[in-house]
């Protein structure tokens, strides 16, 4: 949510003639008038136009501006929104219910629901608050040569960590949506997807094993972070991590015979890999905050970034014995490093 300056005046309940509706009211106070929004019934928010109502005798003063909502500013500005979520002002003559001069954009991407509601509201201290609507979140692949390709135009939530099948036809992911988080698929010849996971509790961070036949995976459903494996269907859901504190980010090693992970314990940091049943946990690098290892393709090394105290980032490598931990140089702070497998020289 955001704030700007702004002021109006009280707002209060008109009633008008059956073939008008009215959207959007703000009192006038000197004016004895009121701003509103007039259309016929049933014509779509485009129709929907800026006027007045005078609240003597109830003629209405029409504008001749389309728009939603308008609000009265002491600035001596009508304050409006348009359906592609644009609030516009206007400059206006409160005492003789004049339009003044041209509209002009002063916020953008700001939510606009059901019949023009639009999600801003301004305060008698002068403060105007809004919700932003985020544009739609796309699923997207690019080919070598920087091609784009997008998978899916609008995901209706928020997408997190979205990795390929082993076999490259498939593109695993979370998937955010009223206010629950899960595992999705979607096969990128089809753009059909399917959930794997439906639990009230936030699964992230899926990986598949090299032969596809399984998927790791974090989640909080058993009330604190953990690691969970399920076959590739989204069955057989079972528990991995088995230690204290809170797992994130695993990834399956290309060899299937480890896979690695970030752990969060007692304030610290740790890079860690396990085997794929939960056993042998050890830890090979410890920072005030180090997270989301990538293996190289020989399935041996490690690449994952590290962040100090002060918010710089940068990546760093580990082979398989804790030892070798190397700064791997980038121009300025690096993250969220992610090694690519091997290609061919098609």
């Amino acid at each position: 949510m955001k704030c700007l300056r702004a002021k109006f005046a009280k707002p209060a309940e008109i009633v008008l003639e059956s073939w008008t509706t009215v959207i959007g009211l703000s009192v006038l106070v000197r004016a004895k008038a009121a701003l509103i929004n007039v259309s016929p019934p049933g014509n779509p928010l485009q129709g929907w136009e800026l006027a007045a109502i005078r609240l003597d005798d109830k003629s209405i003063v029409r504008f001749h501006i389309s728009g939603l909502n308008p609000r009265y500013l002491s600035t001596g500005h009508i304050l409006y929104a348009l359906p592609n979520r644009t609030v516009m002002a206007v400059p206006f003559d409160a005492k003789r219910l004049r339009i003044l001069g041209p509209s002009v954009p002063v916020l953008e991407n700001v939510r606009v629901r059901g019949q023009g509601a639009t999600q801003l509201s301004v305060s008698r201290n002068g403060t105007l608050v809004y919700v932003a609507e985020a544009p739609p979140t796309q699923l997207a692949m690019a080919d070598r040569n920087g091609r784009v390709q997008v998978l899916a135009p609008d995901t209706g939530g928020v997408v997190g960590g979205p990795r390929y099948s082993p076999d490259g036809n498939i593109v695993i992911m979370s998937l955010a949506q009223e206010g629950n988080t899960d595992i999705y698929v979607m096969d990128v010849r089809t753009r059909r997807s399917k959930r794997l996971t439906n639990n009230p509790a936030i699964d992230t961070s899926p990986s598949y094993s090299p032969d596809g036949a399984r998927i790791v995976f974090n989640s909080d459903r058993g009330g604190e972070q953990q690691l969970y494996v399920m076959n590739a269907d989204g069955s057989g859901v079972g528990r991995l991590s088995k230690g204290a504190g809170r797992y994130a980010t695993p990834v399956w090693s290309p060899r299937g015979d480890l896979i690695a992970f970030t752990r969060i314990y007692q304030g610290s940091f740790y890079i860690g890999v396990m085997r794929p049943d939960g056993s042998g946990e050890r830890m090979l690098s410890q920072s005030w905050l180090v997270e989301g290892p990538t293996w190289a393709p020989n399935g041996r090394v490690l690449a994952f970034y590290t962040q100090d105290q002060g918010g710089r980032t940068q990546l760093k490598s580990i082979d398989l014995t804790g030892h070798n931990e190397r700064v791997i140089k980038t121009p300025m702070d690096g993250s969220d490093p992610a090694w690519s497998p091997l290609l061919s020289k098609q």
